[in-house]
């Protein structure tokens, strides 16, 4: 989607600005007067002050605050109060600000007679597309209330298979970090005070302790450098995820670290299994699943498997078989999708194979700690081993001198 900035004038004849986005200018347009705002100036902005400004303007909404709305939401159409009396009570109620500010805007929409999903249309850039698809699936079925509660169970789902992740990850990155770090505080202080001594004692320091010294001291004087270093490197990597090619490149790297792989292999299968199971059930056709999915997974490599099981799948190819063609897409859900298609149960087997791949990426998660032990390990011992080489050999040289 593109970024567009704006000034209109709303409907109290006072002026207003901001950003918005769409897929074009005819779309953000249509997106801005539904809302009741009417452009006089209206322009693209580049990718990367799109990305920035987006990220500094947008409402801090996060996906727990999405989930309270929408099951809140939900609970309140169940019980019989109309849409205009819930967003008031929910706009007044919720503490956050910017949630608040972002309901009442929405209870004007409904107020001039635009639908739910027209109101929200305006933030399509603070929900996943996912709940504009279910809101609009809803609002035709009569079923509003439980296409918002499906929503919020689906992204609860989800973020919990992420927290999953992120708890994952965070032993190795302590381990990791800890390694280095006392390796750095050998090099800048332990190892420079010895070989001091040493020197002070006249043992001749070989090439391998000189070298460790050096880095210390390396270390030492340019240590300032690294906040610089890896802003850059973050820098780098923000841009480089704007380039197909390379995400594509970087995704096919994750899915072969040693390790690591699994975890970000099962991670991305239980993404699609939810989305698919969610937008199946709730009856939208295959190929907007299709995109929403390739959307969601979040992995380029699956993305564009994706995109060619599509194809064949438009053009009258069953679904299994048109995945069973891309090599990674694991056997065991190309033989689910079969059984779904010929008993009529696709969206329940996602489900199934969801409900699997998340228990095996739990299972996964916590013997990960185990599987990284070894490797910080043999880390630590070969550089230990390196600081004792270092020093043993001045001592041995000294040690042999003065016994002759």
């Amino acid at each position: 989607m593109k970024a567009f900035f704006y000034k209109a004038f709303g409907e109290d004849g006072f002026t207003r600005s901001g950003l918005i986005q769409a897929e074009d200018e005819l779309r953000a347009y249509e997106a801005l007067t539904r809302t009741g705002l009417y452009p006089y100036r209206f322009f693209a902005l580049p990718p990367f002050l799109s990305q920035l400004l987006k990220w500094l303007l947008r409402p801090k909404i996060q996906p727990r605050d999405a989930i309270t709305l929408a099951r809140n939401l939900s609970i309140m159409l169940r019980g019989g109060i109309p849409i205009v009396s819930a967003l008031e009570s929910l706009s007044q109620s919720l503490e956050k600000k910017a949630l608040r500010q972002m309901l009442s805007e929405v209870l004007e929409g409904v107020k001039r007679g635009l639908s739910l999903s027209q109101a929200f249309e305006v933030y399509s850039d603070v929900f996943p597309l996912t709940f504009f698809n279910l809101i609009k699936v809803g609002e035709t079925t009569g079923r509003l209330d439980k296409a918002l509660m499906d929503f919020a169970d689906h992204l609860e789902r989800i973020e919990g298979f992420k927290a999953t992740v992120r708890r994952a990850l965070i032993y190795p990155i302590f381990a990791t970090a800890s390694a280095f770090g006392a390796m750095a505080f050998w090099l800048v202080y332990v190892l420079p005070k010895v070989t001091e001594a040493l020197r002070g004692m006249g043992a001749k320091l070989p090439t391998l302790t000189i070298l460790m010294v050096n880095a210390g001291e390396f270390i030492r004087d340019y240590f300032w450098l690294l906040l610089p270093f890896f802003l850059l490197l973050a820098l780098l990597y923000g841009f480089a995820l704007h380039s197909p090619r390379v995400k594509v490149y970087l995704d096919r790297l994750f899915l072969k670290l040693p390790v690591l792989k699994k975890l970000f292999f099962l991670r991305a299968l239980v993404v699609l299994c939810e989305q698919m199971r969610t937008l199946l059930e709730a009856g939208l056709p295959i190929d907007t699943v299709f995109e929403r999915a390739k959307e969601a997974v979040g992995n380029r490599v699956i993305t564009e498997a994706l995109s060619r099981a599509k194809e064949r799948v438009l053009l009258g190819e069953r679904l299994s078989e048109s995945m069973g063609k891309e090599e990674v897409f694991p056997p065991i859900m190309v033989r689910f999708v079969a059984v779904g298609e010929a008993t009529g149960t696709l969206a329940e087997q996602f489900g199934y194979l969801g409900y699997h791949y998340g228990q095996e990426l739990e299972d996964f998660s916590a013997r990960l700690s185990k599987y990284i032990e070894p490797f910080v390990i043999t880390l630590i011992g070969m550089f230990f081993a390196l600081v004792v080489i270092s020093l043993m050999v001045p001592v041995y040289d000294m040690i042999t001198k003065l016994s002759l």
